[in-house]
């Protein structure tokens, strides 16, 4: 093998590695237990680091909920079916 192609097996091997290492998280734990919370409460679905509504707040406002007051939820307007005869 020459030169050029060992750095390329080299190059793909790290790169596989690093594709099936787990990622590292930036969720905190300790978040959740000193507000009594669990972890949805402030990140979406798609779970950490995304963050929903209230761990934005939490974020900016120095790690405290002290303040927080949720925006209203709005329902759906449900549609009006037309009857069939």
């Amino acid at each position: 093998m020459n030169k050029r192609r060992s750095n390329q097996l080299f190059l793909l091997v790290m790169l596989g590695f690093l594709l099936l290492s787990p990622a590292s998280s930036s969720a905190r734990p300790e978040y959740a237990a000193a507000e009594s919370r669990n972890c949805p409460y402030c990140h979406t679905r798609d779970g950490p680091p995304q963050l929903n509504e209230v761990g934005k707040y939490y974020g900016i406002n120095n790690h405290t909920l002290e303040g927080y007051i949720p925006s209203p939820q709005t329902t759906p307007t449900p549609v009006r079916q037309k009857r069939s005869r």
